[in-house]
C-alpha cells in the first residue's frame, strides 16, 4: 500500500504533465527562457561591452553610432544633426535637463558664422569665441561624455575632431527657494535650502564671502553618480575631522544616494543607536554657524537637508530662533524646552509607577481622584499608557501623510472624538487622556524631531518599566541610557560634550545662551585651530564732564 506522500507526488506529476501538453505554465514551477534565447542576449550584452569604445575617433558617423549604441532604449537623449562652419556636427543632450532655451540662441549663432576664414583650429575657436554660453570643457572620453550627458550637460561633437565639446547649461524645472518647513523660524532668515545643488552652495557662500570657505566635491553611487559637496572652513576645521569625513565617504559603495539620510546611515558612529550622532538642517545659517564653529558640512544634490558634524546630543535642543532673541530670554525658553522634554518622556511612567506601586506617595485627594476615575477601566495602568501612546503615534502619523489642511483636521478632530470616546466607555480614564494630551504638547518642543523619535522609544521603556519594577525600574533604565549616551562618539569626539567633562564644560553651549558679546571662543573641542571667534565687546564712549 502507497503512502500518502507517493500518492501526492505521483498526483503533481500527471497534473504537471496534463498541463504542459496544453502549454500552460505550472505556478510552482518558474517559467524559463529558452536557452539559445538566453545565450543569445548574454552574447549580444558581451558583444555590445566589448564593441564600447575608449575614446572618439575622427569619423563622426562612428562617434554617433558608438553613443546610440549605449543609449539604445534612452527616448529622453535627443541627437540634433548640425551644420557648424561647413562642418557637419551633432548636438547630444537629455531633454529636460539643460536650458533649451539658451543653448538654441548659442547653437544658432554659431550655425550663421562663419570661422572658415579666421579660425584655426575650430574646436578652440567654438570654445573661446563662438559659444558663449555658460562652462565648455572638452573631452575625446566616451564614458566621461555619457556621465556628463546624463548629468545634464550638452555634448557638441565635430566631423574631424576626436575631442567633444561639454556643454555645461543646466536647466530644468527646480523648486524655488522657500521658507524652512521643518524648522520654522519666527524671527531670523526665512530661506531654506533646495534640490539644486548649485543654489544650496550659493545660499552658503552668499553668507560667508570669503576664500576661506571650501568647497570639495565627490561623485557617489555606481549608478546614480549623485554629486556630494564637503564644506568646511580651512582656518577653522581640524585637517584630521576633514580626513576622517572625506576617508567615510569614499569607502561608500551603493548603487544610488536617494536622500542624505543614505550618506548619514552610511558613516554614523553609532548605526544602532536610536541617538543621531549627525545633524540635519535645511536652514543656511544654522549650517554657517556650524562651519564657524569648526564643523564639516555634507551637501548632496536632490535633497533639501543638509548633514552636520559632528553632532553632540546638547545641539538637539537648540533653535535657530535662540540667538536671533535677547539672551535671557533664549536662556528661559531653552530652560523650558528642556523641562518639556523630561515631561514628555518621563510623565507616562510615573503616572503607572504611582498608581500601580507608589500611591502612598500621592497626596490622599489625588490619589482618591485617582483611584475613582480608574473604577470600571479593565486594563492596568501599564496597558492602558502603552495603547494610549500607540493610538496617539498613529493620529500623529496619519495627520503627518494626508494632505496638510485634512491632516490637521484629522489629528485634532480624531484625538478629541477617540479620547472622549475612550473616557465614557471606561476604556481609559481621564487622567490617562491628560497624560498623553500633555506628553503630545510637551513632545513637540523639540526643535529637532529626530531627536524626538529616540524619546519615544525611551519613553515606551521607561512605561514597561514602570509597570514591572515602579519607580526602581524608571531608575535602572535612565542609569543605563545614561551610560549610553556617554559611550556614544560622533566622528571619535564625545557625544554628550561639553557637558560630559568638567574641564571642557561651556555653559553658553549647554543650558544658558550667553550674549553674543561674551562668546568669544568656539567650542573647545572643535575650534583648536582657531580658538578666537571675537574680540572684546564695544564700550559705549565715555561723554561725561571731567
Amino acid at each position: 500500500m502507497l503512502c500518502l506522500r507517493e500518492i501526492f507526488l505521483i498526483f503533481l506529476r500527471h497534473t504537471k504533465c496534463r498541463l504542459e501538453k496544453r502549454g500552460i505554465a505550472v505556478f510552482w514551477q518558474k517559467k524559463k527562457k529558452p536557452q539559445a534565447q538566453e545565450n543569445k542576449s548574454e552574447q549580444e550584452k558581451q558583444k555590445r561591452k566589448v564593441n564600447q569604445p575608449e575614446e572618439f575617433t575622427l569619423c563622426l558617423e562612428a562617434n554617433i553610432k558608438a553613443l546610440q549604441d549605449i543609449l539604445h532604449n534612452c527616448s529622453d537623449v535627443v541627437f540634433r544633426c548640425l551644420t557648424v562652419a561647413r562642418r557637419q556636427a551633432y548636438l547630444v543632450y537629455a531633454q529636460g535637463m539643460i536650458n533649451t532655451d539658451l543653448l538654441s540662441k548659442g547653437i544658432l549663432q554659431i550655425c550663421f558664422e562663419d570661422f572658415t576664414q579666421e579660425a584655426r583650429d575650430l574646436l578652440e575657436e567654438l570654445k573661446y569665441r563662438g559659444l558663449a554660453i555658460g562652462r565648455i570643457t572638452q573631452s575625446n572620453k566616451v564614458d566621461s561624455c555619457i556621465k556628463d550627458l546624463l548629468a545634464g550637460k550638452a555634448l557638441l561633437l565635430l566631423e574631424g575632431y576626436r575631442d567633444v565639446l561639454v556643454l555645461d547649461i543646466p536647466g530644468g524645472e527646480k523648486r524655488s527657494i522657500d521658507t524652512p518647513q521643518a524648522e520654522p523660524s519666527v524671527r531670523g532668515p526665512m530661506d531654506s535650502f533646495v534640490e539644486a545643488l548649485e543654489v544650496n552652495i550659493s545660499l552658503l557662500r552668499r553668507r560667508l564671502a570669503t576664500p576661506d570657505f571650501k568647497v570639495v566635491s565627490l561623485v557617489l553611487g555606481k549608478r546614480s553618480h549623485t554629486n556630494v559637496r564637503v564644506c568646511y572652513m580651512e582656518s577653522i576645521a581640524h585637517p584630521k575631522l576633514l580626513e576622517e569625513v572625506l576617508r567615510r565617504l569614499h569607502l561608500i559603495n551603493i548603487d544610488a544616494l536617494l536622500e542624505s539620510s543614505y550618506i548619514e546611515e552610511l558613516i554614523d558612529d553609532e548605526p544602532y543607536s536610536p541617538f543621531p550622532t549627525i545633524q540635519t538642517t535645511e536652514r543656511p545659517d544654522k549650517a554657517v554657524a556650524s562651519l564657524l564653529e569648526g564643523r564639516i558640512v555634507i551637501i548632496q544634490e536632490n535633497t533639501s537637508f543638509v548633514l552636520i558634524m559632528p553632532a553632540f546630543f546638547q545641539q538637539f535642543f537648540q533653535a535657530a530662533d535662540d540667538y536671533y532673541n535677547r539672551y535671557f530670554f533664549a536662556t528661559f525658553i531653552r530652560i523650558l524646552r528642556i523641562a518639556a522634554v523630561l515631561i514628555s518622556v518621563y510623565a507616562p511612567a510615573l503616572y503607572v509607577a504611582f498608581t500601580t506601586f507608589h500611591q502612598e506617595m500621592l497626596p490622599t485627594s489625588l490619589l482618591i481622584s485617582l483611584q475613582t476615575q480608574r473604577e470600571g477601566v479593565p486594563f492596568p495602568a501599564v496597558l492602558e499608557a502603552i495603547l494610549m501612546g500607540i493610538a496617539f503615534e498613529i493620529l500623529r502619523e496619519g495627520g503627518l501623510r494626508l494632505p496638510r489642511p485634512i491632516g490637521q483636521a484629522v489629528s485634532i478632530v480624531g484625538a478629541l472624538i477617540i479620547g472622549e470616546a475612550a473616557v465614557r466607555a471606561s476604556l481609559v480614564s481621564a487622567a490617562m487622556v491628560i497624560v498623553t494630551a500633555l506628553t503630545a504638547i510637551t513632545f513637540f518642543t523639540v526643535p529637532t524631531l529626530i531627536i524626538g523619535e529616540a524619546f519615544l522609544i525611551i519613553r515606551i521603556i521607561l512605561v514597561m518599566a514602570a509597570g514591572v519594577l515602579g519607580l526602581w525600574g524608571i531608575l535602572i533604565i535612565t542609569l543605563l541610557f545614561l551610560a549610553h549616551l556617554t559611550s556614544l562618539r560622533s566622528f571619535g569626539i564625545p557625544y554628550l560634550s561639553p557637558a560630559g567633562s568638567l574641564i571642557n564644560l561651556n555653559l553658553d553651549e549647554f543650558l544658558v545662551r550667553a550674549p553674543l558679546w561674551a562668546m568669544r571662543k568656539r567650542p573647545k573641542l572643535l575650534g583648536q585651530r582657531n580658538p578666537t571667534r571675537q574680540g572684546r565687546r564695544p564700550s559705549p564712549q565715555n561723554t561725561g564732564k571731567k
